[in-house]
C-alpha cells in the first residue's frame, strides 16, 4: 500500500524522461523546475490504470514558454466554467512549448543556414492555412542537427502564438509513446489540472471504471492508431505549430504520424534521401573559426592558444567531438594543450569518454557511428556494406574511387559487383556515413569517422594477421593494379592520395618483415614515387624509392636487372635534391648492371646514360656530361627514330651541356629541335615543354637576343605556375632567368621583383641559409646595385658568400690533393665548388658597384679554387680571368690586366666550343686592343657579360635538366 500526492510540475525548458514501456513521460525535477503547492482532488476520467498509477507516482508535466504559467491557479475550485471556456477561446495567447530542449548559450556557426530555416518557419507561421514543405536537417551522427534545430526554435521567441513541439522518433515505439504523452499532457490538460488525491494501488484495476476517493475514473482504452488520429486532428485545429521529429530513421517510419494539412514539420535524420516535396539541408562539419570558438567557450580556454586550433584540426571540426573535448577540458580543469597530449596518447579512450556539456544527452563519438553500422549489419547479412565502408576508412580522406570497390568485390568473386557497390552506397548514404563527390566517382568519409573506425578495429582486436590477409591485402593488390592501368598524368595525380593512404596503412598494419618481402608493396611505391617525382616532391619520392629498393634488392639480389631500375630512380631523386654525388654513384651502379644484362646499345641503357650525363653536368664536368648524352642520343635515335618525343629530353640535356661549354649556337639548335618534338606530342602548354622553354630563353639571352629570350621565359613561367602553383620551387630557375632578362633589357625594377620572388620561394623551401639561395642572392645584389641601393646590394652579396663559405673547409688554403680528399669524403660535397661561383659573382658585382679592391680580391680567390678544381685551361677559369682583368684595369694595374686577359684569350681560342669568332673571344680581343693608358676604367666593363658560365652572376641560367626516372 502506498500513497502519492499529484503535484503540478512546470518545467522551464529541460527535456523530460521517456518511459517507452508504459507510454508515459515522467518528468524529473531539478533546480530548473518550479513546483506548485499541493491542491485539491479532481477526477481523472480519461486515464487508464497503468497510466494513472504512473502519473500519480511520477507526476506529469505541462510545459509552456511563458514562465508566469508556473503561478497558474492553485485550485480548480477557484475557477468556474466560464474561465475554462475563455481559456479554450484564447488557446494561442499562451502558446505551448512541449519537450523542446534548452537552448545552449554556446551555439556557434551555421549562421546563414539558421537564418534560412528561421525565415522559412516565420513564413510558415504567417501563412498557417498553407501546408508548407517539411524541412529536413540531414547529416551523420554528431554533426549538430539537434543543436541547430533547437537554436532555430528559440530564435522564434518573437512569435507569441507559435506552438513548438519536439518528438523523439528513433523508433516506432518511441514515437508512439511520445504521441501518447502529448495527448495526455496537451490535448486533455484542462481535465486534470490541480488535482490532489491519495490513492491506494488496490483501487486501480484493469478494465472498466474505478473510483478513487469517491471520484469515478474512466480507463483510457485507446489504441496507438486512435492516439495518432486525435493528435493529428489537434494539429489540424492548431495550424500554428512547429513539429520537430528528432533522430528519424526514414520517411516510412514517420509518414503516418505527420499532419496532413497544417503545421511546419522539421525532420532531423541521418538519412540523405527524402521525397521531392521535402526541403533537405545536408549538414557538414563546422568552419574552422567556429570550431575554435566552440572549443574556447565550452572549455573556457584562450582562443589564441595554438593548441586550440590544432585540436580543432585533430577533431576535424565535428561538433559532437568538439563538445566532448570542450566539456572534458572544462570539468577536469585541463588546458587545450594538455587535452591534446591526452588525445594523442589515448585517442580511443578520449573519443569514447562520455563527458558532455550540461543539457546535451548524446552518446560519445566512439559509439555514435558504430551504432549506425550495427543497424546496417542487421539489414545486410552479407557484410558487404560494412566491408566496403571499412575499405573507405583505410583509403583517401578526400574520397575512395567507386571503381576500386567494384574491383575489390571482383577479386572476392562476388557476383554482380556493380549492383552490390551501388546498394552498399545507398545504405551508407541513408545513414549519412558517406557522401558522393560531385562527379559521382568517389565515396567521401569524414576524416574523424575514418579514424574512429580504425580505432574501433584496434580496440576490438580485428587487425590480426589472418584477418588482414583476408580483407586488407586484396585492397593493396587492387590499388596497385588500378594505378598500373592509369594512362594519363592527370589520372595518376588524382589517384596518388588513394595510393599513399593505402601504403601508409599497409606499413602500419603489417610487420617490417612482412612488408620487406611484399613485391606488390614495392610496385605501388615505385608508381607513387614516380608521380611524386614528376610533381616536384623529390624528398617524398626519394622515401618511396628507398623503400622499394630495399624490397627489390632483398628479393632479387644486388646485381639483378630489376634492382637497376630502383637504382636509377633513387639516383635521380637524390640529384633533384642536390646530392649529385649520390646521384652519380647510384646511376653508375645501375649502368653496370644494365649493360651486363641488355648490352651496351639497349634503350634502357640509354635512359641511364642520359641521367648519368646530367649528374656529371651538375658536378661541373660538362665534358663527361656531353659524352654520356651523345651516347644516349645515338641509341635513342636508333631505337625510336630521330623525331620521337623520347629523344627530346636527351636533346634538351645535350643542348644544356653545350651551353655549359659555351657553345650557345649548338645549344640553341638542340633545344629548338627538342621543343618542336615536345609541342607536337604534348601540346604547347604542357609541363614537359616548360623546361625546354626556360633553357631556350636563357640561351637566347646568352646570344644577346633578350627580347626573344624573354618571350620563351614568360611562357615557361606561366606553364609552371599553372602546374605547380606560384610559390613552388620549380619556378625559381625561370624567375631567376626572367630577372636576368629584364636586367639585360634595362628594367632593373622588374629584375629585382622577379629575383625577390625567387629568393622568397627558395628560403621557404630550403631554409634561409641554404646553398641553393646563393646564386639568387648574388643576382639580387647586382640588381640592388643597379638601382643604387648599395647597402642592400652588399648585404645580399655578403650573405651569399657566408652561406657558401660555411659549407666547406678552407679550400683556398689546401693543395689539390687535400681538396680531392675532402671531396671524396664529402667534407666538400657536390655544391662546394659553388663557393668559387659565388666568389666570382661577388667579384663581378663589386666591380659593378665601383668597389674594385673587393672585386679583385674575390676574383683572385675564385680563380685559385677554379684552377685546382677544373684545371688551369678550363673555360670557367677563362671567364674569371676576363673579369679579373677588368678589376686590375680599374685599379691601374695594367701589366697584370694584360697578363690575365692574354691567358683568358688563349683558353678561349683553344676551346673547341669557342674559337676566334665566339663573342667571348671577341670581347677579350677588343679589351686587349683598346686598353686605356689611364687608370680610369669605365664601370660598364663590370656589367656582367653574356657568358653562360656560373662564374658570372648575370650569366647563371640555371639550365633545367629534364630527368626522368628510369622506364617512365
Amino acid at each position: 500500500m502506498f500513497s502519492a500526492t499529484i503535484r503540478r510540475v512546470v518545467r522551464t525548458g529541460a527535456r523530460s524522461v521517456h518511459l517507452p514501456k508504459s507510454g508515459v513521460k515522467m518528468s524529473y525535477t531539478s533546480s530548473r523546475f518550479a513546483k506548485i503547492p499541493p491542491i485539491s482532488k479532481k477526477a481523472l476520467p480519461w486515464l487508464g490504470s497503468s497510466l494513472a498509477e504512473t502519473a500519480l507516482l511520477g507526476g506529469f508535466s505541462l510545459f509552456r514558454e511563458n514562465r508566469a504559467f508556473a503561478t497558474f491557479s492553485s485550485s480548480l475550485e477557484e475557477k468556474d466554467n466560464s474561465d475554462v471556456a475563455n481559456s479554450k477561446e484564447n488557446k494561442n495567447s499562451n502558446p505551448y512549448t512541449w519537450n523542446v530542449p534548452l537552448s545552449m548559450p554556446y551555439f556557434v556557426g551555421r549562421q546563414a543556414l539558421s537564418n534560412i530555416i528561421v525565415a522559412r518557419l516565420e513564413q510558415a507561421m504567417q501563412q498557417s492555412n498553407v501546408n508548407p514543405s517539411p524541412i529536413v536537417l540531414s547529416g551523420m551522427g554528431g554533426i549538430g542537427k539537434t543543436q541547430l534545430a533547437i537554436h532555430c526554435l528559440h530564435k522564434l521567441q518573437t512569435f507569441s502564438s507559435v506552438n513548438r513541439f519536439w518528438f523523439e522518433a528513433e523508433s516506432l515505439d518511441r514515437l508512439d509513446a511520445a504521441y501518447r504523452s502529448f495527448y495526455i499532457e496537451i490535448i486533455k490538460p484542462e481535465e486534470v489540472l490541480n488535482i490532489q488525491a491519495t490513492v491506494k494501488t488496490g483501487d486501480i484495476k484493469a478494465g472498466g471504471n474505478v473510483t478513487i476517493g469517491g471520484v469515478v475514473i474512466q480507463q483510457l482504452n485507446l489504441s496507438s492508431d486512435d492516439i495518432r488520429s486525435m493528435v493529428k486532428r489537434w494539429f489540424t485545429d492548431h495550424p500554428d505549430c512547429i513539429l520537430v521529429y528528432d533522430n528519424v530513421k526514414d520517411y516510412e517510419s514517420i509518414e503516418k504520424f505527420l499532419p496532413t494539412s497544417s503545421g511546419q514539420v522539421m525532420v532531423l535524420t541521418r538519412r540523405a534521401e527524402w521525397p521531392a516535396n521535402f526541403t533537405v539541408h545536408h549538414l557538414s562539419a563546422l568552419e574552422r573559426v567556429d570550431s575554435i570558438k566552440l572549443l574556447t567557450e565550452l572549455g573556457q580556454v584562450e582562443g589564441e592558444d595554438k593548441s586550440v586550433a590544432e585540436l580543432a584540426n585533430k577533431l576535424e571540426d565535428l561538433p559532437l567531438a568538439l563538445a566532448q573535448a570542450g566539456a572534458y577540458i572544462r570539468y577536469n580543469k585541463e588546458t587545450a594543450e594538455s587535452y591534446l597530449k591526452l588525445y594523442n596518447k589515448y585517442r580511443a579512450e578520449m573519443l569514447a569518454e562520455g563527458t558532455m556539456p550540461v543539457g546535451i544527452a548524446h552518446v560519445p563519438v566512439m559509439v555514435t557511428w558504430e551504432m549506425s553500422l550495427k543497424e546496417i549489419d542487421q539489414q545486410d547479412a552479407s557484410g558487404i556494406t560494412r566491408t566496403l565502408f571499412t575499405l573507405c576508412a583505410y583509403g583517401d580522406p578526400e574520397g575512395t574511387l567507386k571503381i576500386l570497390l567494384r574491383y575489390y568485390l571482383e577479386t572476392k568473386k562476388i557476383s554482380a559487383p556493380e549492383l552490390k557497390v551501388n546498394n552498399a552506397i545507398k545504405q551508407l548514404r541513408n545513414y549519412s556515413l558517406v557522401e558522393m563527390s560531385e562527379d559521382g566517382n568517389k565515396l567521401v568519409v569524414h576524416r574523424l569517422v575514418q579514424e574512429v573506425t580504425r580505432i574501433y578495429h584496434e580496440k576490438e582486436r580485428m587487425l590480426q594477421k589472418e584477418d588482414l590477409m583476408v580483407w586488407y591485402f586484396p585492397w593493396l593488390v587492387v590499388t596497385e593494379r588500378q594505378f598500373a592501368l592509369l594512362g594519363s598524368d592527370k589520372q595518376r595525380v588524382d589517384y596518388l592520395a588513394q595510393a599513399l593512404a593505402v601504403l601508409e596503412h599497409q606499413e602500419r598494419l603489417f610487420s617490417e618483415k612482412e612488408n620487406h618481402t611484399n613485391l606488390t608493396l614495392a610496385r605501388l611505391k615505385t608508381q607513387t614515387g614516380s608521380v611524386l617525382f614528376h610533381q616536384g616532391f623529390y624528398r617524398a619520392a626519394k622515401s618511396q624509392f628507398e623503400r622499394t629498393f630495399k624490397i627489390v634488392e632483398a628479393h632479387y639480389g644486388k646485381d639483378h636487372v630489376m634492382v637497376a631500375r630502383q637504382l636509377n630512380d633513387l639516383g635521380n631523386a637524390y640529384g633533384s635534391l642536390g646530392d649529385h654525388v649520390k646521384q652519380r654513384d647510384y646511376l653508375e651502379r645501375a649502368l653496370k648492371i644494365q649493360e651486363a644484362h641488355y648490352g651496351e646499345n639497349h634503350v634502357n641503357v640509354a635512359i641511364t646514360l642520359a641521367n648519368l650525363g646530367n649528374a656529371y653536368g651538375s658536378l661541373g664536368d660538362h665534358v663527361e656530361e656531353k659524352a654520356y648524352l651523345q651516347r644516349a642520343l645515338k641509341i635513342m635515335e636508333a631505337h625510336y627514330g630521330e623525331n620521337h618525343v623520347e629523344v627530346a629530353a636527351t636533346l634538351n640535356n645535350l643542348g644544356n651541356a653545350y651551353g655549359s661549354l659555351g657553345d650557345y649556337a649548338v645549344m640553341r639548335g638542340y633545344l629548338e629541335r627538342a621543343l618542336e618534338m615536345l609541342e607536337a606530342h604534348y601540346g604547347k602548354d604542357h609541363i614537359e615543354v616548360a623546361a625546354t622553354l626556360n633553357n631556350l630563353g636563357s640561351v637566347y639571352g646568352s646570344l644577346g637576343c633578350h627580347k626573344e629570350g624573354h618571350g620563351y621565359l614568360e611562357r615557361a613561367l606561366k606553364i609552371q605556375e599553372g602546374h605547380y602553383g606560384k610559390d613552388h620551387v620549380e619556378t625559381v630557375a625561370t624567375l631567376t632567368n626572367l630577372g636576368r632578362a629584364y636586367g639585360s633589357l634595362g628594367d632593373y625594377l622588374k629584375k629585382r621583383d622577379y629575383l625577390e620572388r625567387a629568393l622568397k620561394i627558395q628560403e621557404a623551401h630550403y631554409g634561409k641559409d641554404h646553398v641553393e639561395s646563393t646564386v639568387t642572392l648574388t643576382n639580387l645584389g647586382i640588381a640592388y646595385g643597379s638601382l643604387g641601393d648599395h647597402e642592400k646590394a652588399q648585404d645580399c652579396l655578403e650573405r651569399a658568400l657566408k652561406i657558401n663559405e660555411g659549407l666547406t673547409c678552407r679550400v683556398i688554403d689546401l693543395d689539390k690533393a687535400a681538396i680531392m680528399r675532402c671531396y671524396q669524403l664529402r667534407v666538400i660535397n657536390e655544391d662546394d665548388v659553388e663557393v668559387a661561383v659565388t666568389l666570382a659573382n661577388l667579384g663581378s658585382a663589386y666591380g659593378s658597384l665601383g668597389d674594385y679592391v673587393k672585386a679583385r680580391d674575390y676574383l683572385e680567390r675564385a680563380l685559385r679554387i677554379q684552377k685546382i678544381y677544373y684545371g688551369k685551361d678550363h673555360i670557367e677559369v677563362a671567364i674569371t680571368l676576363n673579369n679579373l682583368g677588368n678589376a686590375y684595369g680599374a685599379l691601374g694595374e695594367h701589366k697584370r690586366q694584360r697578363d690575365v686577359l692574354e691567358r683568358a684569350l688563349k683558353i678561349f681560342m683553344d676551346s673547341p666550343y669557342h674559337g676566334k669568332n665566339h663573342p667571348s673571344t671577341q670581347s677579350v680581343m677588343h679589351q686587349l686592343s683598346s686598353m686605356p693608358s689611364v687608370t680610369q676604367i669605365p664601370q660598364t666593363l663590370f656589367t656582367p657579360s653574356k657568358q653562360s658560365s656560373p662564374a658570372n652572376a648575370e650569366s647563371v641560367h640555371q639550365f633545367k635538366p629534364n630527368i626522368k626516372p628510369n622506364g617512365q
